[in-house]
């Protein structure tokens, strides 16, 4: 028999864990009626963006999803997650998900032939993504890039609307120079974000010109052909985003901005209190209060321009409005000719190096950049450089809550410490918690000692 005691002990017990019980119950089943969520996933990959959460909440067609993952597949369950973070937002985003090994006929019949496909359907087409067109590299961490829902989202823009926005791009007027003169990465970014992308040439007609057209004009001179369809571009209304070369702007296309007030200034911008790396030739711009920018001041994203020339903006004529966007600080100085002399030129001050021009002709509006080279391969995944040229053929199409999703890095940023900070960690790893830790002990023992005593 047990004793009282015990007796009394086994009880007491017996009611706290059946309160226990009843109290985690009740909670969860008051959990259940929370929509709580948190996201532990690495750099928060399985949240979904303003931008996306606006589009699935007013989706006005229903989109049937088909992933044929394999469980267990490499970064399968990470995409997985992010589906059903799309279908939790909305009853029209239908998700089914099939393995291709034990369903092989399901994955036959709507002709899928390789593992990590995803099939997106509506009235209004078809696309199919797979697995590694979600992930990228950055380059400049040499870390992987998790654009998951840069292409996800991308992809339900272009087949919840049977009217799309289109965009033309013209680099040096040639296609296969896209990749020889460093701007695929560009294009490529281009094309997850707007459906109806065309590469164009210059040196002929332009059939059915599209909203925006977007030009990289290079150093050697134009064609006065180019510069009438450049201009009837935006003098007819439509917008037209313009990349000049810094070093040796085309004289011909000078001259017609000249009509606008718009004067193109030779030479390269030198500014020491705001340089890349410490190249004063190398800018980080300020970046002003507008439409275009005010998604990047909200992340705090700045830019980098390798090579920036200037404009003068004093002289525009009505009824031209200009908008300055990008300049460099009131301690930067211009180059005097061709070359990029590091001396300080005769001109101090601070300069508009982007700037928006609107009203022209029947209010076409005009952006100009004084840079190209942000937009190359080896710039456009810097800071913010790409956020901002995508961010500014959304806000010319009126498509303010289209503009880019940052990519969410993998892996952690790197931790880049200083010879004093690497002292410091291992004087405090490899001696002072030794020597703390003899101590505690030391004095221990003496106080255990003097109590025997």
């Amino acid at each position: 028999m047990t004793s009282p005691k015990w007796s009394r002990l086994l009880r007491h017990t017996g009611v706290v864990v059946f309160l226990l019980i009843v109290v985690s119950m009740l909670l969860y089943a008051l959990l259940r009626t929370i929509p709580l969520r948190i996201d532990l996933s690495r750099q928060q990959a399985l949240s979904l963006t303003e931008q996306s959460t606006q589009l699935l909440e007013g989706l006005s067609t229903e989109v049937a999803v088909t992933a044929f993952l394999r469980a267990g597949e490499g970064d399968a369950g990470l995409v997985l997650g992010l589906l059903r973070e799309y279908q939790r937002h909305t009853s029209r985003f239908k998700l089914t998900v099939v393995d291709p090994d034990r369903d092989p006929e399901h994955a036959a019949v709507m002709g899928v032939d390789a593992y990590g496909t995803l099939v997106f359907e509506s009235k209004y087409g078809r696309r199919d993504v797979y697995l590694y067109q979600l992930f990228s590299q950055d380059e400049q961490r040499q870390t992987p890039v998790f654009i998951g829902e840069q292409v996800l989202t991308g992809v339900l823009k272009a087949l919840v609307s049977f009217e799309a926005p289109r965009v033309d791009v013209a680099l040096f007027g040639v296609e296969r120079q896209i990749q020889e003169s460093g701007f695929l990465s560009f294009f490529q970014a281009l094309a997850h974000d707007f459906r109806e992308l065309r590469l164009v040439s210059l040196d002929g007609s332009v059939r059915d010109p599209a909203d925006v057209m977007l030009v990289v004009v290079p150093s050697f001179p134009l064609a006065p052909e180019i510069i009438a369809r450049l201009r009837s571009h935006v003098e007819s209304g439509r917008d037209l985003i313009v990349l000049m070369d810094p070093l040796r702007p085309s004289e011909v296309f000078a001259d017609w901005l000249s009509d606008y007030g718009i004067r193109v200034l030779n030479g390269v911008i030198m500014d020491p209190s705001a340089s890349y790396f410490n190249s004063v030739s190398t800018v980080i711009p300020n970046i002003a209060s507008h439409g275009i920018t005010q998604p990047m001041r909200v992340h705090q994203l700045s830019m980098v321009l390798p090579v920036a020339g200037a404009l003068d903006i004093s002289g525009i004529k009505q009824p031209v409005t200009v908008s300055p966007l990008l300049s460099s600080s009131q301690k930067s100085w211009r180059s005097q000719g061709p070359d990029a002399s590091i001396a300080p030129g005769q001109v101090t001050g601070a300069f508009v190096l982007g700037a928006l021009f609107e009203n022209i002709g029947k209010g076409g509006r005009l952006l100009l950049i004084r840079d190209a080279d942000f937009l190359r391969d080896e710039f456009i995944a810097v800071h913010g450089n790409q956020d901002f040229i995508l961010n500014a053929v959304s806000s010319l199409l009126g498509q303010y809550e289209d503009v880019t999703i940052r990519p969410r890095l993998m892996g952690g940023a790197p931790l880049v410490l200083t010879l004093a900070q690497t002292s410091w960690i291992f004087l405090a790893s490899s001696v002072l918690a030794p020597c703390l830790f003899a101590i505690v002990g030391t004095f221990v023992w003496w106080r255990r000692r003097r109590q025997r005593k």
